[in-house]
């Protein structure tokens, strides 16, 4: 994490810290490892190229984690773009953050309320209204919005497949839905949740988790357009009721119930404590960096409302629309 005006607090005496190797179990980025063997005998190599280790075959890293806090008075939600700007709700409108710039203003007043914000794989952006209960599409570049689905109700959480399909809920409703970038189609997940609120994919997108009032809920695929309504499992029952959810590349999740950050293990065998986030407002959104400017991936940033808090994982995030 950067220092100055950046960083307001540091807790538990040091920064955040950046591991000095990343983990190489994703299959987005090819390995570039190169055979230097320049000898000229005519046997040939069958050493297998070495792809470092696989960090999902080993425990995480355990808590407590090292956490700072980010002097950017956040509201309810926020997300990061390809440029290593922090885009998030400000002052009614969609505004952008970067260490060293002046603060960019990207639409004023977008709706009203943007209560969930996620930026596309173009760079451009799209919000949850709760106030009037619309999904917009926000261009990045002049700030202009359309609306794409109106008629939500009080809608809060949102998930972008890739392909740029968005994800959402409404959580007095109990519903999880989605819309298509590319086609403008909507369909339905699931009505069947309590307080459905933020939510996330797992890796290979076959499994949706959402945060609800009584733990973080597993919806499963059926189709490429179709889920079963039922969950499948339920993750973390014992924290109550939860507001966010985020997920690294092993499909281990992360959720904060008051101040406390649980690592909530994958494989159904329970959940740790990871980290302490310093009190004031509430947790309303949680996400992994995309490894642009300074917000690395092995980061989690956690919004209380009022400013960002950042806690190194020691893990990557599941991969961003944004990430290259």
């Amino acid at each position: 994490m950067r220092t100055g005006i950046w960083i307001a607090l540091i807790l538990g005496g040091c920064a955040a810290k950046v591991p000095a190797d990343k983990d190489t179990k994703e299959t987005d980025s090819p390995d570039t490892d190169k055979d230097t063997d320049t000898d000229t005998d005519t046997d040939s190599d069958t050493e297998p190229v070495d792809t470092g280790d696989d960090p999902c075959l080993e425990a995480p890293p355990p808590g407590p984690r090292d956490v700072t806090t980010v002097n950017i008075a956040t509201e309810e939600d926020f997300d990061f773009d390809a440029d290593g700007w922090l885009i998030y709700q400000g002052n009614g409108g969609i505004v952008a953050a970067k260490p060293g710039e002046a603060l960019q203003v990207i639409a004023a007043a977008a709706g009203g309320d943007p209560s969930g914000i996620q930026v596309l794989s173009d760079g451009n952006i799209v919000t949850l209204d709760r106030a009037v209960g619309t999904l917009r599409h926000v261009i990045r570049a002049t700030g202009s919005t359309d609306v794409l689905v109106s008629s939500l109700t009080g809608p809060n959480g949102v998930e972008i497949e890739s392909g740029d399909r968005v994800y959402m809920t409404e959580p007095s409703r109990g519903r999880v839905s989605w819309y298509d970038m590319a086609t403008g189609q909507t369909g339905a997940v699931t009505a069947q949740l309590s307080l459905p609120d933020n939510l996330v994919l797992s890796n290979d997108e076959q499994r949706l988790f959402v945060a609800t009032g009584s733990g973080i809920a597993e919806l499963s695929r059926t189709g490429p357009d179709d889920w079963n309504p039922t969950p499948t499992n339920t993750y973390g029952a014992g924290l109550g009721n939860l507001l966010t959810v985020e997920i690294d590349v092993c499909d281990d999740l992360y959720t904060v119930q008051g101040t406390t950050m649980y690592r909530i293990f994958g494989d159904g065998s329970g959940y740790e404590p990871l980290a302490q986030i310093p009190p004031g407002g509430f947790p309303s959104s949680i996400r992994f960096g995309n490894g642009e400017g300074v917000f690395e991936r092995d980061t989690l940033y956690v919004t209380m409302r009022s400013v960002i808090h950042a806690v190194d994982i020691g893990r990557r995030g599941k991969r961003h629309p944004t990430s290259f």
